[in-house]
């Protein structure tokens, strides 16, 4: 585990192996270093998969998205820490761009992690603004749809004005009625909305005269009903195609109704609008948002804070050394390729190896050419020999064998001097010894 937070921190196991007097002090500042650089990745994780997790209900895609952009921050801040040294060999307003640039990098990435944190902090407020939200549509829609229905014009009844005239005649017969029934009476004069009678008895002119009035009212509500029933059938359609509007209306509504509840959404979008909503209705929550995602950022920035904030240590000198040596051997080779020099020493170099190599063949080729002539030379002798060790006669093997013995001997000597005759060819003068 510590090797692996010394490599997030950028250290070099050479270096740190160099780092002989503080050695065990800066492996605790580099794996310290290193932890740094895993907090904002493991936030990242987190604030992306809730991020993904509001456009989709599987596992494997917003777990799978947040491990992914975790190891994204990791890999960015890894390389942002790793990439800024303390170092004594570069020039200060190169360094002041370095850090500058890094800086405004490190920050954008904090506020990449910080924002999805940030709808998570407010998680529960915002589920409500966006239940509100969604209610209150519900709310227009259905209102929109009692408007529409209020503004259809009502069905024009002709019946009306007949069954008025109807109930008018058929007020005026009774009255009729109840008169001519004064008029067959005993009684004095009565009065009433239709005329007054007479007070004398039995039906006389004038009671048969209200009697032919009574007829024609009846005639005249008979009329008056057949006029409603055809009307009333009039506004029996009437009614039914404002209701056929009405009725269109309402299932409007009930579609737009379903539709807001299927397809309301509440993705990321959705949050962020919601928390804007809850920032015009609430002032300090927006102050809460932009100290929660400084407190983010600054989180992602404070492994690289860190390395610009520690003095340099002996990790710092030792690597300023070891890059001092490299560019003072760059420079060398640079300087050399410059001038030509080293095409020119390799150029003697390779006659010298050429002029070696060639006197080494003459050399050789002197002591091999020796050794194959004597090799065969000693076959024919051996050949020899066995020939005459194979023809020998009887009594005589003694003899050969001494004979032998002698020629051996003279082989000998022969051999030593072919041996000390080429030893002294090639240690001579102008040879390369061997």
């Amino acid at each position: 585990m510590r090797r692996a937070f010394i490599w997030l921190a950028g250290g070099d196991d050479v270096i740190l192996r160099n780092c002989t007097n503080m050695h065990r002090s800066e492996q605790i500042r580099l794996t310290c270093l290193g932890a740094l650089t895993v907090v904002p990745a493991v936030l990242g994780t987190c604030a992306m998969a809730y991020a993904i997790s509001t456009l989709t209900d599987e596992a494997y895609l917003y777990v799978g998205g947040g491990v992914l952009w975790g190891l994204i921050v990791l890999a960015v801040d890894r390389y942002l820490v790793a990439t800024m040294h303390k170092s004594e060999v570069r020039r200060r307003g190169g360094l002041v761009v370095s850090m500058l640039a890094r800086l405004i990098f490190a920050i954008f990435i904090g506020i990449a992690v910080a924002h999805p944190l940030v709808l998570l902090w407010f998680d529960k407020t915002i589920t409500q603004t966006i239940d509100e939200n969604r209610r209150t549509a519900i709310s227009e829609r259905t209102a929109q749809a009692e408007r529409d229905v209020a503004a259809l014009p009502p069905a024009q009844l002709a019946s009306t004005d007949l069954v008025e005239q109807r109930a008018q005649r058929q007020e005026y017969k009774e009255c009729l009625v109840k008169l001519q029934t004064y008029e067959q009476s005993n009684l004095q004069s009565e009065e009433t909305t239709c005329g007054v009678s007479s007070g004398s008895a039995g039906c006389g002119p004038r009671c048969a005269l209200i009697g032919d009035r009574i007829d024609e009212v009846t005639k005249e509500i008979e009329v008056l009903d057949q006029q409603i029933a055809a009307a009333q059938g009039a506004d029996g359609k009437a009614g039914d195609a404002r209701q056929g509007e009405v009725d269109v209306i309402l299932d409007q509504r009930d579609a737009d109704l379903a539709a807001i509840e299927k397809t309301f959404s509440t993705d990321y979008l959705a949050r962020v609008n919601a928390l804007d909503q809850l920032m015009e209705k609430n002032p300090h929550v927006k102050w809460v948002q932009f100290f929660l995602i400084l407190l983010f950022v600054l989180v992602d920035l404070v492994p690289l804070v860190m390395k610009m904030a520690t003095p340099a240590g002996e990790y710092e000198h030792i690597r300023d050394t070891a890059l001092l040596k490299s560019l003072a051997t760059e420079g060398a080779k640079q300087r050399v390729a410059r001038e030509g020099v080293a095409e020119l020493q390799l150029a003697r170099m390779q006659e010298q190896a050429d002029a070696t190599v060639t006197e080494m063949q003459m050399i050789t080729r002197t002591p091999v050419q020796m050794l194959d002539e004597w090799e065969k030379h000693r076959r024919r002798v051996e050949m020899r020999i066995r020939e005459m060790r194979a023809n020998a006669e009887p009594g005589t093997e003694l003899a050969i064998e001494a004979k032998i013995v002698a020629y051996r001997n003279l082989e000998q000597q022969a051999w030593d001097t072919a041996m000390a005759r080429t030893m002294a060819f090639v240690s001579g003068p102008g040879h390369v010894k061997l």
